[in-house]
């Protein structure tokens, strides 16, 4: 397993921390991997990691679940 790390910054005078998933295809179809994202709050996050990422479903996870990889 890698794991990939996406940062998309909003603009400058946004607030915004880190938020991680573990990105799934439907049926449990390999390759599964961990992102994280840097957005203005946890629904963005999850929008964005999955419009970047075309049939993969976001799940949040720990920080230590993301470096734990899939």
């Amino acid at each position: 397993p890698k794991t990939v790390t996406v940062q998309l910054a909003p603009q400058a005078s946004a607030p915004g921390q880190a938020f991680f998933f573990k990105m799934t295809r439907p049926g449990g179809v390999t390759p599964c991997f961990t992102l994280a994202i840097f957005a203005p709050d946890q629904a963005t996050a999850k929008q964005w990691a999955e419009a970047q990422n075309g049939g993969y479903s976001a799940a949040p996870v720990t920080e230590a679940e993301y470096y734990g990889g899939c």
